[in-house]
């Protein structure tokens, strides 16, 4: 069960670096629905993880 709590919280991480390069890039706008679904789940995974520890 830890490895799972703790590789939701790498998953998270990386939603949302990968959200950030996306954005910075010009590649999506704020508006765009891949956008939000990184932000939201890497921010819920990230939050998962930082409630388990």
């Amino acid at each position: 069960m830890e490895y799972i709590l703790n590789l939701t919280g790498w998953i998270g991480a990386i939603e949302v670096l990968i959200a950030y390069f996306l954005i910075s890039t010009n590649r999506v706008t704020p508006e765009t629905i891949s956008y939000q679904l990184l932000n939201a789940t890497g921010a819920v995974f990230l939050i998962i993880n930082t409630i388990y520890l």
